[in-house]
């Protein structure tokens, strides 16, 4: 089975995060672009190394395994038994530009991220602040 995991980097400034999303149009929701986190998904290997991979291709950047921050894990959906993985990294000190050929990353702020009708994207904000912040 393949594993599917949910990235979402981060910045904090203070006591609040700035989030890099995906903008992009998700069929089914709604007929506008909406905020979602990184989403990956990977048939075989170790889980860690495709996040590295996939984030590299999307964004331009290299982090290592060791900056991921494991979050936990949601269902996919309500009657499924597929898991999501969630995985935050702090981008924080990361002075590298983000390069996207697709144009769709952006840097949201909270109240753009609170908006969002991703619901992985927003367990994983959930638990990101929770650890953070607690």
């Amino acid at each position: 089975m393949a594993n599917t995991v949910i990235l979402i980097p981060y910045k904090r400034k203070g006591n609040h995060l700035q989030l890099l999303l995906k903008s992009e149009f998700v069929p089914g929701w709604d007929a506008h672009p909406d905020l979602c986190g990184l989403l990956y998904t990977d048939a075989e290997g170790p889980l860690e190394s495709a996040i590295i991979k996939s984030f590299k291709k999307e964004s331009g950047i290299l982090i290592e395994g060791n900056e991921l921050i494991r979050l936990g894990v949601c269902a996919l959906k309500r009657n499924s038994d597929h898991m999501l993985d969630l995985y935050a990294v702090d981008l924080s000190k990361r002075t590298e530009p983000v390069f996207d050929a697709e144009a769709k990353l952006i840097w949201a702020a909270e109240e753009q991220v609170v908006e969002s009708i991703d619901a992985h994207l927003l367990a994983a904000y959930a638990r990101l602040k929770f650890l953070l912040f607690s």
